[in-house]
């Protein structure tokens, strides 16, 4: 088995993710402002899903969300230098263009559950180190808002993984009566570094020097049954995935498909044969399936996804010996089967004043007239002197803003927003005390996550709870003193 590799000369990219708010339009989706538990928590990201047994129509009787959401998506290579991001321009990545697709979709986020429910995907197959535009329509009865997402094929095998970069609008989004909402656009950031990438000796990602050597193998081999409603020429897939879902590793993309016409009977629409080499004595391994369901050139999360069954019963995991496995069935859908893809994370948390409340630590300023707006945010990039407040809208992965309404009289307020998974962020608080449009100036209110350099924070597929108390001894490097 050979590893699946990108020989990239001049960088490597690694893996991670971002969003950039799409700002400055005017029909661009108004839910900057406001905080939780404020009048204005439009920007209140823990989505969950109405009773469906009572949609909402809204008070015309008119779907609430109705219309089409446009905007682009843009890959960011950086690279790390000294413990700072710094973008890092195509001109200066000689390899080019060495991505696959990318994927686009509205969906709506249970945070109980942790079930995605997709209203619209799109893909974009040929995509250019230029903005790339994408298109969604959605319509549904229940919610009146959606949150998009765009994912990378990073690997360029037509596979959206549990690895590939992804980026988040920071943001719900609305649209009402057929209408257009414009400037949602989307940043994937990618990091790059000297050296080459590729997949390690059983597949996973990793960095190898050279050839990973080889090893014996055995043939994991069987049918693919497809049984749904359709008419379509849609290639299916087989893959390993770990006992937790996450890769793929070993993957085998078969021949294209045709389903019968939708007026036939429902049966075993599409049975084709599949053959893996695995390293031997490889151990235990999820057997997952996937057809590209909405034909969109990629096997992503919206598509019909199985596994590995015995009779009419999900039977993973397998166990990879010294001896051919043949016969494994790979049986399509399977309902809860799929790669484990989590794009992002939920990040809770209180910003805090030492004073009795936010009043009196921003009224010790001469410049103080009641105005003042309180910023969180989850930034790319560490801040560093002082902070145009569209630095904050532009170069974020999520943000909030809280006006007088929200922050007068109190001690402490509740934030909570999506940042991107397996990423790093630089989560700060500030105030904006005059308001002028300028953060983080010498001695203004603010503050980083604590117990963090700089805020920053390296995430993983868990939620985070991280706190923020905002001081007014601030050097111009952003640093507490």
């Amino acid at each position: 088995m050979s590893p699946r590799a990108i020989n990239i000369s001049a960088y490597t990219a690694v893996l991670m993710v971002a969003a950039c708010h799409g700002c400055g339009h005017e029909d661009t989706a108004d839910t900057y402002s406001g905080g939780l538990g404020g009048d204005t928590g439009d920007t209140q990201v823990m989505d969950t899903f109405p009773d469906t047994d009572h949609p909402h129509t809204g008070d015309t009787g008119e779907p609430p969300l109705d219309g089409t959401i446009k905007g682009t998506v843009t890959v960011q290579l950086y690279e790390e230098i000294d413990g700072i991001e710094v973008p890092v321009s195509w001109d200066d990545f000689s390899p080019g263009w060495v991505f696959g697709g990318i994927f686009v979709s509205a969906f709506r986020y249970d945070a109980i559950s942790r079930e995605t429910t997709y209203y619209a995907t799109t893909s974009i197959l040929d995509p250019t180190p230029d903005p790339n535009e994408y298109e969604l329509d959605v319509y549904a009865t229940t919610i009146d808002s959606v949150r998009v997402y765009a994912a990378l094929d990073y690997w360029n095998d037509s596979i959206i993984s549990s690895y590939d970069p992804t980026g988040l609008y920071p943001t719900a989004v609305s649209v009402t009566g057929g209408d257009t909402v414009n400037g949602i656009d989307i940043t994937i950031m990618v990091r790059v570094t000297d050296g080459d990438l590729c997949y390690d000796c059983y597949g996973g990602p990793g960095y190898c020097e050279g050839d990973c050597g080889g090893c014996d193998t055995v043939d994991v081999s069987g049918p693919i049954t497809v049984d749904t409603w359709g008419f379509a020429n849609q290639p299916a897939i087989a893959m390993f995935a770990t006992t937790g879902n996450e890769g793929p590793y070993y993957y085998y993309i078969s021949d294209k498909v045709y389903l019968k016409p939708a007026e036939e009977e429902p049966t075993t629409n599409y049975s084709g044969d599949y053959l893996i080499d695995v390293c031997s004595d490889a151990g235990e391994w999820n057997l997952l399936g996937a057809w590209d369901s909405n034909n969109n050139g990629l096997f992503d999360p919206d598509d019909y996804w199985g596994e590995y069954v015995e009779g009419e019963d999900p039977a993973n995991p397998i166990f990879v010996s010294s001896t051919d496995l043949p016969d494994t069935e790979i049986h399509i859908p399977i309902e809860g089967a799929g790669l484990q893809v989590v794009p992002f994370v939920q990040v809770t948390g209180t910003i805090s004043t030492a004073e009795d409340t936010f009043d009196t630590l921003f009224s010790s300023f001469d410049d103080y007239t009641g105005d003042s707006l309180i910023y969180v945010a989850a930034l790319k990039y560490r801040p560093e002197g002082d902070l145009d407040v569209s630095t904050i809208v532009d170069d974020s992965y999520a943000f909030l803003i809280y006006t007088p309404e929200e922050w007068a009289g109190q001690q402490e307020l509740d934030y909570a927003f999506y940042a991107p998974a397996n990423s790093i962020i630089y989560l700060w608080a500030y105030a904006d005390v005059e308001p002028n449009g300028l953060v983080n100036e010498h001695l203004e209110p603010g503050g980083p996550a604590g117990g963090h350099d700089y805020g920053r924070i390296t995430t993983t597929t868990e939620d985070l709870d991280e706190n923020i108390v905002m001081v007014s001894e601030m050097e111009e490097t952003g640093v507490p003193e």
